[in-house]
């Protein structure tokens, strides 16, 4: 078995790993639709900020300086 060989295995590899991802992903948004109705699931969601930098309020700092 050569280098190319082996990176096809690890490239098909890769590949199913991501098609897996996407169904599981796509299984539990429909799960959640379904047993989530009303917007309680709203609150509990997390948002992921696209700042690079972190960014904090002055009563943030107040309390953790």
């Amino acid at each position: 078995m050569n280098i190319s060989e082996i990176l096809a295995l690890i490239v098909s590899y890769m590949k199913v790993q991501i098609e897996y991802t996407e169904f599981k992903l796509k299984s539990y948004k429909e799960w959640n639709e379904d047993e989530c109705e009303d917007s309680c699931c709203e609150n509990s969601t997390v948002s992921i900020s696209d700042e690079t930098e972190p960014s904090f309020d002055e009563k943030f700092r107040e309390e953790w300086s």
